[in-house]
């Protein structure tokens, strides 16, 4: 890392030092959740892109929520295409689209999370989970309910 950088110190170092290793150790995986600010410019880099290229595959995995992608302006398919192997899991919220990105039921919203999944098939197929998830539904239950349902209707294996 060059000297002088604390914001990139600041974002790499937990992900680069003891965490992972020790992690592996007792037998777990450590891994990255994202949100939107990895995908702006600090001090000329995008934080997401110094993650990438900082830690170790074989240590830390990524998981991308395709939701904070969109709202920052970037592609989350573009992301896999660099990365392939990088992603093990994605987060699905969907978005009602700009320019307030209201969280709306997966499958309902202008993310098309099929073409993302697809991708992942053709390159690699790294991708070992998808999590499902609103902040804030007005009702839980039935955001479960309708978004199961387009898993399912989507060809997604949902058990």
């Amino acid at each position: 890392m060059p000297s002088g950088a604390p914001s990139r110190t600041f974002a790499v170092s937990p992900l680069t030092s003891t965490a992972p290793p020790s992690a592996r150790v007792r037998g777990m995986r450590f891994a990255y959740h994202n949100h939107a600010w990895e995908f702006r410019p600090l001090e000329g880099e995008l934080p997401i892109d110094i993650l990438l290229g900082e830690c170790d595959p074989e240590l830390v995995s990524f998981e991308m929520d395709v939701y904070w992608v969109t709202v920052a302006g970037a592609d989350a398919r573009d992301y896999i295409r660099r990365n392939p192997t990088r992603f093990k899991m994605l987060h699905f919220k969907d978005s009602a689209g700009p320019p307030k990105h209201e969280q709306v039921d997966v499958g309902k919203g202008t993310i098309d999370f099929a073409a993302v999944v697809r991708l992942d098939a053709e390159l690699q197929h790294a991708l070992e989970y998808v999590f499902v998830e609103a902040d804030d539904p007005p009702d839980p239950l039935a955001f479960a309910r309708a978004s199961f349902e387009y898993l399912a209707r989507s060809g997604f294996d949902v058990k």
